[in-house]
């Protein structure tokens, strides 16, 4: 009987960590840089070319225009990802885009919406790409699971950016 209470009490205590986190820490922040050697205008142009997204962007299948006119603020789309096995389809949004400075939008599918902001900063020759990531859970129960989600997020993203430069550095 002590040993179920105990159970029990251990169990009671773990699900409230978990919950207490999903309050404290409604969201997450991360960033990933990398610099490439080649100026702001070929980085800015490679990345946002769709049709070398698949070379990069991990799972990346498609993109539609849905509405807006393409690269200027309030235009929207969808990105088709697969990933496990699962198709994942996100719908972007551009808040603010500045021609080889910046491209800033947020991601939004059933499981969380991301704001992101991507910087391209000339240095002489070279340029480095900063992307910062604020990501928030959708529902209660994804809420929660966002803190524990960060280090993988800020992983496949700078795996990601990886691939990019090596594309970038390849043209």
């Amino acid at each position: 009987m002590k040993s179920i209470k105990r159970f029990a009490i251990s169990l009671l205590f773990l699900i409230s960590l978990f919950i207490l986190n999903g309050f404290l820490f409604p969201k997450i922040t991360y960033e990933t840089r990398v610099e490439v050697s080649r100026p702001a205008d070929k980085a800015f142009f490679t990345f946002i070319d769709a049709g070398k997204m698949s070379e990069w962007l991990a799972g990346f299948e498609k993109l539609e225009y849905l509405s807006g006119m393409p690269g200027t603020p309030g235009s929207k789309l969808r990105l088709t990802f697969e990933r496990n096995g699962k198709k994942i389809v996100t719908i972007q949004e551009i808040i603010d885009f500045n021609w080889n400075k910046l491209f800033e939008f947020t991601l939004e599918n059933k499981m969380m919406k991301v704001n992101s902001r991507i910087e391209f900063i000339g240095k002489g020759i070279n340029t480095e790409i900063v992307s910062t990531n604020v990501v928030r859970g959708k529902g209660v129960f994804r809420r929660f699971l966002i803190p524990y989600m960060k280090s993988g997020m800020k992983k496949q993203s700078q795996e990601d950016f990886d691939r990019l430069k090596l594309v970038i550095e390849s043209i």
